[in-house]
């Protein structure tokens, strides 16, 4: 046959002596990979492509799972180097089609194909691009392209640098004696993947008091005291202030946000004990940053008032004793009682205030327990003292 026929083996994949099973597991792997329904091609570009393939397995499995069919074919195709005289070379390519796949933008891939002539020697051999080199792709030739030896290795490579975002779509001639032979490269580029973003910190949450104690406070009170939340590590989603159960009736809480209402935030807690009876008092704040609780206690204890002071004492006793008029030689005694009728006294003394006369002399006869009332006796003689008015002072000292 003059001429040339597709090779339906390379477009493939498989061996010329593979079996019609062989044959016929590698269509269906290739249908099914290149089948644009199966969602795997997204822009159009990549659609045509995969369309392009497609057809072209369907047709080489149309000849090579029938047995006529392929019978025929390989009598054109490898049979016809039996005839007497060979006069064209017969090129074959190993595949008609590189496909890339999708690539990072910067990325560098190559593939590798075979250039063979199963019939007549060759005199020219030329591989270029259709339509101009590309800037993203070359290919280098072994054995070198000039010396018409065959097999050819072809390596094809492309560098996606520089390249614009989507589907390219280029043609690589292969010409033996003036025929070209194309096979199409392809792939897609997509931008690079943005780098990972940082990994978060965690939370760093510092309470300035974890306990607060207003101490023994008195009845009627008010006092405020106050702790700061702060964040010395990474952002807080959510936080919250409030009771932990109970909430006290003695005291509320005050919560200065930051202006962009995240931490550091001030949180006062005022008492108040005009209403809450004698004794210790206990409470629980509850702080809670991004569903983590840091508990803060709150203590105190209302002491009762102390007790009214004492009144002062209050002594009643005689201001004046007045002897009268008494003989030379006489004696007489007066008495008089001091009481208290007010507070308690700690300390007394009764003694004479400044002179103490010679003619009298005072008996003090305290109460049992040393307390009021006392009982004091003036006793005077006359025996040496001269005629006249005579005058003396007792003091009555009290603490």
């Amino acid at each position: 046959m003059d001429k040339l026929r597709k090779d339906y083996y390379a477009i493939l994949h498989v061996p010329k002596e593979s079996t019609f099973d062989q044959i016929r597991e590698r269509y269906y792997f290739l249908a099914k990979l290149f089948h644009i329904d199966k969602g795997r091609f997204s822009s159009p570009e990549e659609k045509a492509i995969a369309e392009y393939i497609l057809k072209q397995v369907n047709e080489a499995y149309s000849v090579l799972s029938k047995t006529d069919k392929r019978e025929q074919y390989d009598d054109e195709i490898f049979q016809k180097v039996a005839e007497p005289v060979i006069e064209k070379p017969k090129i074959s390519l190993s595949t008609n089609c590189i496909l890339f796949g999708t690539l990072v933008e910067g990325d560098q891939k190559s593939s590798i194909f075979y250039v063979n002539n199963e019939g007549g020697k060759a005199k020219e051999f030329d591989i270029r691009w259709e339509n101009g080199d590309p800037s993203w792709g070359e290919w280098k030739a072994k054995p070198y392209k000039k010396n018409v030896l065959f097999p050819t290795e072809v390596t094809v490579s492309v560098n996606t640098t520089g390249a614009k975002i989507g589907t390219k779509l280029k043609k690589l001639l292969v010409i033996v004696d003036g025929k070209a032979y194309p096979i199409d490269i392809t792939f897609s580029v997509r931008p690079l993947a943005p780098p990972p973003p940082k990994p978060i910190p965690p939370s760093e949450i510092v309470i300035s008091a974890t306990k607060i104690d207003f101490g023994d406070l008195e009845k009627g009170m008010s006092k405020v005291e106050t702790f700061v939340i702060k964040n010395n590590g990474g952002p807080v989603i959510s936080w919250n202030v409030d009771w932990d159960g109970y909430k006290p009736d003695w005291a509320k809480l005050i919560i200065e946000p930051n202006p962009t209402n995240t931490l550091p935030i001030k949180v006062s807690v005022c008492v108040n004990t005009d209403t809450i009876p004698f004794g210790a008092k206990m409470g629980k704040i509850k702080v809670t940053v991004d569903g983590k609780v840091y508990p803060v206690e709150i203590a105190l204890s209302i002491k009762p008032p102390p007790p009214p002071p004492p009144p002062p004492p209050d002594l009643i006793y005689a201001t004046k004793i007045d002897f009268g008029d008494l003989e030379k030689g006489s004696r007489k005694i007066s008495v008089f009682v001091i009481t208290n009728n007010g507070g308690p006294i700690k300390n007394y003394k009764v003694d004479w205030d400044g002179y103490k006369p010679d003619w009298a002399d005072l008996i003090i006869e305290p109460d049992p327990t040393n307390v009021f009332p006392i009982k004091v006796s003036v006793c005077v003689n006359t025996d040496t003292i001269p005629f006249g008015a005579k005058m003396g002072k007792i003091k009555v000292t009290v603490d």
